[in-house]
């Protein structure tokens, strides 16, 4: 279900003590496949557009759109937890991105893809991609 993942170039393969806040980066990372660099890029390039810093919903939200994810649904409280889109994502070609409380995560494969296991934390609002 987790499966540790970090794309960040100043990780050194230390899992232990290693903190940082590029959750919005490395999730799309994760569902995309584009490198740390580039998604980081282009972030910043919507945050300066809209006036938002990288890692702000608004901004989150209008670059992974550009990257052809939709958004599903806002979740009501305590609706739906992040296991449960992991058990959907398990069918090929379908990539979730996730919001959580203070936390950007992606679900693909069957996997979450992350830094640490958000799975028991509730949804907040999720896109989805498919392959087609």
């Amino acid at each position: 279900m987790f499966k540790y993942f970090n794309p960040n170039p100043l990780f050194n393969g230390n899992k232990k003590g290693w903190k940082s806040v590029d959750c919005a980066v490395r999730s799309i990372c994760a569902a995309t496949g584009i490198n740390w660099e580039s998604v980081y890029t282009n972030l910043c390039r919507t945050g300066l557009e809209t006036f938002s810093m990288p890692h702000e919903l608004s901004t989150y939200h209008k670059t992974i759109t550009k990257n052809g994810f939709k958004l599903v649904k806002k979740c009501k409280d305590k609706e739906l937890k992040v296991k449960d889109l992991v058990k959907f994502s398990k069918s090929k070609g379908i990539t979730y991105l996730c919001k959580v409380k203070n936390h950007y995560v992606c679900c693909k494969d069957g996997y979450i893809l992350d830094t640490w296991d958000s799975s028991e934390l509730y949804i907040e609002q999720y896109w989805i991609k498919t392959d087609e």
